[in-house]
């Protein structure tokens, strides 16, 4: 999902399948574009033609089947039909990931927000208890309660503990977590695996995540090993055995073992 808020425009790209026969949307529709003009938010297709029949007071592309909706301040989601299916009755809420979207209530004079989890059904099934809450990625979610962090499974059970400053994703089987100031990585079990030591660090990418020290960006592999020098200003995480990076105010590409296949000559690359 990209958001192109210079245009106010979002495209998302939505796979129809067998369940989708009952649609509103054609079968051979591959992209459907989030239109946000005249303080009104609507679906359209490649010809610009509306789809869903209706407009809505905001509106983000669809993720897992449903799109968040705003109409009278309050959020909720609709389904390929442009159906209503969970109402808007949220103060806020965030994209589905994994079958379940977080949602956000606020206490009754605005003053502490308190984040849950509800289902494809909009059945609540994580209650909103939580300070602050990540998204779902590979069975667990991170939860923030009395300033710290930690994990929580699809059941709701708190499976790693409130003891980080922070916490972010489990990918690849690791999740960065902060301690003093520092960022480290643990497994599923909650085992520090690579200490904190780091100014700063991303999720695991196909064997590798970008870590921060000395304000310059490097790459480490699952047991921790520095593998690409912290010697950039910025780094994306690697995609198809690629990473971008920023050197010097340019942008170039390297390959897993550090070497440029795109030397820092660019203002922009994407693949």
């Amino acid at each position: 999902m990209k958001l192109f808020r210079s245009f106010g425009i979002c495209m998302a790209f939505l796979i129809l399948i067998s369940s989708c026969a009952g649609s509103k949307l054609k079968k051979s529709e591959s992209v459907i574009f989030c239109v946000r003009a005249d303080g009104v938010s609507y679906f359209a297709d490649e010809n610009g033609v509306m789809l869903l029949g209706r407009q809505f007071d905001y509106a983000d592309p669809f993720r897992e089947g449903f799109a968040m909706v705003r109409s009278n301040d309050k959020w909720g989601f609709i389904d390929t039909k442009g159906e209503i299916v969970i109402p808007c009755v949220y103060d806020y809420a965030w994209p589905f990931s994994e079958g379940f979207a977080r949602v956000e209530f606020h206490a009754k004079w605005g003053v502490i927000n308190k984040c849950g989890f509800i289902d494809a059904k909009g059945k609540m099934v994580i209650p909103c208890v939580y300070d602050d809450a990540q998204d779902f990625s590979e069975g667990f979610a991170g939860v923030k309660s009395n300033d710290k962090w930690g994990f929580i499974d699809t059941k709701g059970k708190m499976v790693i503990p409130f003891v980080y400053d922070y916490a972010g994703y489990f990918c690849e089987g690791f999740a960065s977590v902060n301690s003093n100031d520092k960022y480290g990585f643990i497994d599923t079990k909650g085992k520090m695996v690579i200490p904190c030591v780091y100014d700063n660090a991303g999720d695991f990418s196909e064997g590798f995540a970008s870590v921060k020290s000395n304000d310059k960006l490097g790459f480490i592999d699952t047991k921790g090993k520095m593998v690409i020098p912290c010697v950039y200003d910025a780094a994306w995480p690697f995609s198809k055995g690629f990473a971008l990076v920023k050197s010097n105010e340019k942008w170039g590409v390297i390959n897993q073992s550090g070497e440029f296949v795109i030397p820092p000559i660019a203002d922009r690359i994407s693949w």
